[in-house]
């Protein structure tokens, strides 16, 4: 991409801007800097002046360096220059001969294997273009389909009859069966067995019963609407179980609370 500044030329050869090389025409002087993590589109054109291009396409922190530079070589009559962009790879930073020979390698054999991928799938491509193949493609499909399920989990259910289900289909099928049997139908499980009731009068409320019922209870517990602890009863033993039986067969001969 070459970008004219009025009669200055700036042509960009390669675009993965980590590593800057500004370099003039006929010049083997190469003016080194880093940029940020910038990348650069190849039909962008920028139609700024040369101080004030600098700034924006690479962002440098300080720039004025680059603009010497220009100015330099304007100075000794330059009318183009480039700019050679590096990748950040560990080669471009080393420079080293054995960096580079294990980049080169890398590439290599990135490169052999996107041939051999390459070369498998033309060879499937190839196959199912040709009439007594193209059932192939659905063989494929399932093949792909198969691949997706899950095949490690044991699927162990029971149809109606108690037989053990193993196809997919009847398993789905039971499944939808047993959830509309059991959110559909209203009281399917067996009725709840009732004791037969007492015949005659209640009988009245005794103070062993009263006594067993404070046993029970827990000391150091929050308080009722009577504002009175358990261990108050507790305390007062016998006493306190006679007269709150007597309290409760009143409540339940009248058949209310008494005002207090």
């Amino acid at each position: 991409m070459a970008t004219r500044f009025g009669s200055i030329d700036i042509s960009f050869v390669r675009h993965s801007i980590k590593e800057i090389s500004l370099a003039a025409e006929g010049s083997e002087e190469f003016f080194n800097f880093n940029v940020k993590d910038v990348s650069m589109g190849e039909n962008h054109v920028y139609e700024h002046t040369v101080g004030v291009c600098v700034q924006p396409v690479f962002y440098l922190a300080d720039w004025s360096l680059v603009i010497q530079f220009f100015e330099s070589w304007l100075a000794q009559g330059a009318t183009k220059f480039y700019f050679y962009a590096h990748s950040y790879t560990r080669q471009a930073r080393t420079r080293k001969p054995e960096d580079r020979e294990a980049y080169l390698s890398a590439r290599r054999e990135a490169k052999k294997a996107v041939a051999a991928k390459s070369h498998h799938h033309k060879a499937l491509y190839d196959m199912l273009d040709t009439r007594e193949e193209e059932w192939a493609v659905y063989r494929l499909v399932r093949a792909r389909h198969h691949s997706t399920l899950d095949r490690e989990h044991t699927k162990i259910v029971k149809g109606v009859d108690g037989a053990v289900l193993r196809r997919s289909g009847q398993i789905l099928e039971r499944w939808q069966e047993y959830y509309n049997h059991l959110c559909n139908e209203e009281f399917c499980h067996l009725p709840i067995p009732t004791v037969p009731s007492v015949e005659g009068p209640v009988l009245p409320i005794t103070a062993v019963e009263v006594s067993a019922a404070l046993a029970k209870m827990k000391s150091n517990k929050a308080t009722g609407l009577d504002d009175i602890l358990v261990d108050v009863w507790k305390l007062l033993g016998d006493r306190a179980s006679v007269w709150v039986a007597t309290l409760f067969n009143k409540i339940v001969a009248e058949g209310r609370t008494p005002d207090v």
